[in-house]
């Protein structure tokens, strides 16, 4: 991908997941409970899924460091309670606390190994024994949560927290693959002895407009490894390159195959020539010149006898110099300096080349004459506002500075210049995104300011 993609792409990803705070917690982005990193909806699925697979491409034991409920919320005298604080508390009002994980996405990847809880004390300090259990049941949510279709739980705790539970203790608990059912975990919080203990929750503590929101490093998580799934890929195609080599008798050039998909299993491929008189190769795909000529060295995959080719031609550098009409040829050499050369169509005037029709090369070198646009970056460039670029784009129908389309039909496209002029606009691009950047930490800061308040 060229650099305009890749900046194209970051922009895309970027504004796709940005949080909108203007939007309500419970119906924006931001999501409080569902989400991978507190994005909520089809956007956390997406973002988890392709993390997912991006780590199970690597073929060992991954590690999924944030997996956020989907429900978290409080049962107190029968009534669930969905707030910023999660209360556990063994007599008074009565208080259990229960989760419910969705791991489908993860187990799609692979198998389960390790899971551990994470919970951190918030707003309430106390002490005593608390118990995380195995609960099954799974006919509820934070809004339909009641005695009747509440989790059952196991006689046998899987972990218990106990001594002091001081504000901001870390409390980590080891849950066994063996409690998560289909593709949910549900596990519920008890306290047997001792008094009232806080956890900081995914939800918001709402008061008319105001909103009180755990810190998200506070908030309960899943800690989840897993070993991808491992399964057969096959090779669907080859290419070589380069596709042609031109070569002197007894000099060396090397062939390289790319085989496709990049992870497919089976990589190994086979190297031939048509011609051994003319050129040998070896198994790693480096071709020897023996005789002048033209030889086709083929690579061939094991897996699916995919092909593909590359033309060698070999010339001999004993062969003296010969001239035939402008043109001089030293062994594979040949050169004119006389005037201007057209292929396909009549010299032009004033360009050394010109050709009516398509050129293949596996690298361009343009000298730029004009200063590459690094001066974007210096202190006094004036960067357009943005409200410039859009009435530019209105009233004229293509960026600041760059060309029209009726002047490219008119006199084509210098390669040097439009490149330069695309730097310029991608630099331009990148302090946009700064200041947007910026902008969003500013907003951060303000809003966390706010919460504290």
């Amino acid at each position: 991908m060229n650099i305009m993609g890749r900046i194209t792409t970051a922009m895309s990803v970027f504004m796709g997941i940005r949080p909108n705070f203007k939007n309500n917690f419970r119906s924006g982005i931001l999501d409080h409970r569902k989400g991978f990193w507190a994005v909520s909806g089809q956007k956390s699925a997406a973002i988890l899924a392709m993390v997912m697979f991006l780590i199970s491409a690597m073929g060992m034991a991954q590690t999924v460091d944030y997996v956020a409920p989907d429900y978290d919320v409080y049962l107190q005298n029968g009534n669930p309670q969905n707030f910023e604080v999660l209360r556990v508390q063994q007599t008074g009002p009565n208080r259990d606390i229960f989760f419910m994980f969705d791991l489908a996405t993860i187990q799609s990847q692979g198998t389960i190994t390790e899971m551990e809880l994470q919970l951190t004390v918030y707003d309430d300090s106390g002490f005593g024994e608390v118990k995380v259990y195995k609960g099954t049941g799974t006919n509820w949510n934070e809004s339909t949560l009641s005695n009747t279709n509440k989790p059952t739980t196991a006689s046998t705790p899987l972990w218990t927290f106990t001594g002091n539970h001081a504000l901001d203790d870390l409390k980590t608990a080891n849950i066994p693959t063996s409690a998560i059912e289909g593709d949910l975990l549900v596990l519920v919080i008890k306290q047997t002895s001792g008094n009232d203990v806080g956890f900081a929750a995914n939800a918001p503590e709402v008061s008319g407009n105001t909103y009180t929101l755990a810190p998200l490093s506070k908030r309960p998580k899943l800690k989840v490894t897993y070993n991808p799934n491992s399964s057969n890929v096959a090779v669907t195609g080859v290419s070589v390159n380069p596709t042609g080599l031109n070569l002197d008798i007894g000099n060396t050039g090397q062939l390289t195959e790319s085989v496709a998909p990049n992870n497919a299993t089976n990589q190994t491929v086979s190297w031939a020539s048509s011609d051994t008189a003319v050129a040998t190769v070896d198994t790693a795909g480096l071709v020897t010149a023996v005789a002048a000529g033209t030889a086709t060295i083929t690579v061939t995959t094991q897996d699916g006898g995919q092909t593909a080719q590359a033309t060698v031609t070999v010339t001999d550098p004993n062969t003296p110099p010969t001239t035939g009409g402008f043109w001089t040829q030293t062994g594979s050499d040949i050169s004119y300096t006389t005037g201007h050369v057209g292929i396909g169509v009549a010299p032009r005037q004033g360009e050394m080349l010109a050709v009516a029709g398509n050129i293949i090369a596996e690298r361009v070198k343009v000298e730029l004459q004009n200063q590459w646009p690094d001066y974007v970056f210096k202190d006094g460039y004036q960067l357009p506002t943005l409200e410039a670029v859009q009435q530019h784009i209105e009233e004229n129908g293509h960026l600041i500075d760059m060309p029209s389309a009726a002047e490219i039909e008119a006199d084509g496209i210098d390669l040097g210049e439009m490149n330069r002029l695309l730097m310029e606009k991608v630099e331009e691009l990148t302090l946009y995104l700064l200041q947007q950047d910026q902008e969003l930490k500013a907003l951060e800061s303000k809003i966390s300011t706010l919460e504290k308040e």
